[in-house]
């Protein structure tokens, strides 16, 4: 019976299985949400079958940045000590298990080496920049009626909803930026390919003009050229980066219907915001729920009111500062940041924020691709929630994660870590 188990746990472990699994997922994501459940719970699946043995739990346990990852899990349950609506926040850990679920069954995998990390980011931007292809064609089938509806706030049709869609883009960007930043993908003609693909993601992200997606690229590359200043004195390169995000910004308006025409529509929202709220405009909807986050916040500072209650406390909030809003707009924080303060309080989104930086403190002087990931999720943050829906945790912790396994290798070459999962380093 063990060798049974044993027979299939190296199955499960195998590495063309990972790139099954992740393939799976990575397509889940624009047009399977029952393939990213599947990915998701056969990750937890593997790294609940690695927890239970002892030899490798030791090695686990010696992994601090995975704990950290998990232990952003603690934090939404703990959540549960403050909310009544009982109900409510357990089905809100149904989606936040991702975070035990990817970190650990990513590690049964073993510390990756760099053709093993290329490889699977590298599924991840084919898959999406293959998705942007088909937009486009659609896009340029149907020029002017697609580009009449962004007079109006509405935006190009999408594998998923057009603001997560950005965000995925965005990160697809920014990885094969990492790529190239980091060296790691050696031959020309594949650093080549590298570049053609971020180019086009970046295009694509411009065409559909989606804030959130542009806020989060400008906001990755307008970091990266940063660190590239600070890190190598390389003045010319990272100016360049910086002047990179002013062109495309004035560039796009100018040249682009659809950048022109959401423009024009966000400053006519914003005109009307100014007159009062109007539930009828998307930039008013998301100011007003941000506004009444950040009201709960101050009344709740320090523990929030939440998971369970957020929903139930912000209508309530609704009903006594803006009546007007229809039901079916009355959202929560349309903010991450916000949506933490107003339900896990100030102490709860510090230890959250604190948790999930914790990898970056340990392995952020070496990749850029690292950093990158990071500041993309953290820029979206501003206007959405990308960790209030499983996707959103799903694509950041995979791409996470497997950087985190191939940074892990760079340090413990030779621990025991290597010798557990059986991953060689290369020649």
């Amino acid at each position: 019976m063990r060798q049974i188990a044993q027979s299939i746990y190296k199955f499960l472990t195998h590495e063309n299985f990972l790139y099954v699994l992740v393939l799976a997922l990575f397509l889940g994501i624009y047009y399977s949400r029952a393939a990213v459940s599947i990915s998701v719970f056969t990750f937890g699946f593997i790294g609940l079958l690695t927890l239970v043995q002892a030899e490798k739990r030791r090695v686990i346990l010696k992994d601090k940045s995975l704990l950290a990852l998990t232990a952003v899990f603690l934090v939404f349950l703990l959540s549960g000590l403050v909310s009544s609506n009982t109900s409510v926040w357990l089905e809100s850990l149904k989606s936040d298990i991702t975070f035990v679920a990817v970190p650990f069954g990513m590690w049964a995998f073993g510390p990756f080496d760099r053709k093993t990390l290329v490889r699977l980011i590298m599924i991840f931007i084919v898959i999406t920049c293959l998705s942007a292809v088909a937009v486009m064609i659609d896009y340029a089938g149907h020029f002017d009626a697609y580009n009449d509806l962004y007079k109006v706030g509405k935006s190009i049709p999408t594998p998923v909803m057009h603001i997560r869609y950005s965000y995925f883009l965005a990160l697809a960007a920014i990885c094969s930026i990492g790529l190239l930043l980091d060296n790691l993908v050696y031959d020309t003609r594949h650093r080549i390919a590298t570049g053609v693909m971020a180019a086009f993601i970046v295009a694509c992200l411009h065409i559909l003009a989606v804030r959130t997606g542009l806020l989060a690229l400008y906001g990755g590359i307008l970091t990266l050229g940063v660190l590239i200043i600070i890190r190598e004195g390389k003045w010319k390169v990272g100016i360049g980066a910086l002047g990179l995000i002013v062109i495309l910004a004035l560039l796009s308006v100018k040249l682009l219907p659809s950048a022109f025409n959401k423009l024009g529509y966000v400053m006519y929202d914003l005109n009307m915001l100014a007159k009062g709220v109007s539930p009828d405009y998307s930039d008013n909807v998301r100011i007003t729920s941000i506004r009444h986050g950040l009201k709960i916040f101050r009344e709740n500072p320090i523990f929030g009111v939440g998971a369970g209650d957020i929903s139930d406390v912000i209508k309530e909030v609704y009903a006594t500062d803006t009546p007007m809003v229809p039901d079916d707009r009355k959202y929560d924080p349309i903010s991450q940041f916000v949506y933490w303060l107003a339900t896990y309080g100030l102490l709860g989104t510090i230890l959250i924020g604190g948790l999930l930086l914790f990898p970056l403190k340990i392995y952020g002087r070496r990749s850029y691709m690292l950093w990158g990931i990071y500041t993309i999720t953290a820029f979206s943050f501003i206007g959405e929630t990308p960790f209030q829906w499983q996707l959103g945790k799903a694509i950041f912790l995979v791409l996470l994660t497997i950087v985190l396994r191939a940074e892990y290798l760079k340090l413990n070459k030779k621990s025991d870590a290597q010798l557990q999962f059986g991953t060689s380093e290369e020649s």
